[in-house]
């Protein structure tokens, strides 16, 4: 579930796919709202905690790129902290916008194969005006 700020509630369907060694495919469906939102991306690792994605989306018939740099901080060994910049290219008719938010995400193992996940999108008004997003909810991996 996804918060935005509006007094909105929306449902995303994500899945996502190990490709290969450190490289992760992820797909993205918004499900209750009217506004419709499905993007994609690619996520490289780096190093043991370090990462690095770059995707597409189309929200309400906007296409956007996407990119994305994260630390992740283990916390315990079933929680980590993971934070960075993430940053879109909006194209909209007439103009293109920037926002940059900082994601601020926690995850724990609740079973083998079940995370619960709460993030937090600040957006930092640097380049254009966005909005904060709050999501959370269980990660199945298969």
């Amino acid at each position: 579930m996804i918060y935005n700020g509006e007094n909105q509630y929306t449902l995303y369907l994500q899945a996502g796919y190990g490709l290969s060694s450190g490289i992760d495919l992820a797909l993205r469906l918004n499900l209750l709202d009217e506004e419709s939102y499905l993007g994609a991306d690619l996520e490289f690792a780096l190093k043991k905690n370090l990462s690095i994605s770059t995707g597409f989306h189309s929200f309400n018939h906007n296409f956007g790129l996407d990119f994305t740099g994260m630390f992740t901080f283990p916390l315990t060994s079933t929680a980590r902290f993971t934070s960075g910049l993430d940053m879109d290219i909006i194209f909209l008719e007439g103009e293109n916008i920037a926002p940059l938010w900082i994601p601020l995400n926690f995850e724990v193992d609740i079973k083998r194969n079940i995370a619960f996940m709460l993030e937090a999108d600040i957006d930092t008004r640097l380049f254009d005006k966005s909005y904060h997003l709050i999501s959370g909810g269980l990660q199945f991996y298969f």
